[in-house]
């Protein structure tokens, strides 16, 4: 449930048409969308196995509650172990200061707001932002 309304994954009409139009186009689906509160609770592991099983996503994404937010790593590390051998991602709330909490448990990062001039999502990307987290990234003893 958001602000606007219901949101509705649609895998069922999502995946044949890919299949046919791009089948090289990877399907990346967020596990409980930021900016959203499930309408029923479920465990948000069964909610991500059904991702990658049910919709057959390609990798499941995890966020904070809304934009640069960060993720819970409790459901982190529950999402995790619930699909050890699904692509898991982080959608929101990628910091240097965070790193050794999240990389462990991901494949890869989605950072937007991070990277922006004053970590404002309307703003343009800070390149020296950028370098600086890239080289925190870089210099984590796991490789992404």
């Amino acid at each position: 449930v958001t602000d606007q309304g219901l949101v509705q994954g649609r895998a069922h009409e999502t995946v044949p048409y890919r299949d046919q139009f791009a089948p090289d186009c990877a399907i990346l689906a967020d596990v409980r969308v930021k900016h959203a509160a499930p309408l029923v609770d479920r465990p948000i592991g069964e909610e991500a196995q059904e991702l990658l099983q049910r919709a057959a996503a390609d990798a499941v994404i995890i966020s904070g509650s809304a934009t640069g937010k960060p993720v819970d790593l409790e459901e982190l590390q529950t999402v995790r172990q619930s699909i050890s051998s699904g692509p898991l991602l982080i959608g929101s709330g990628a910091t240097p200061k965070r790193l050794p909490e999240i990389l462990p448990h991901v494949d890869g990062l989605i950072v937007g707001s991070y990277l922006k001039s004053g970590r404002n999502p309307d703003n343009p990307v800070d390149p020296q932002r950028a370098a600086q987290f890239v080289q925190a990234v870089r210099a984590f003893p796991r490789s992404l």
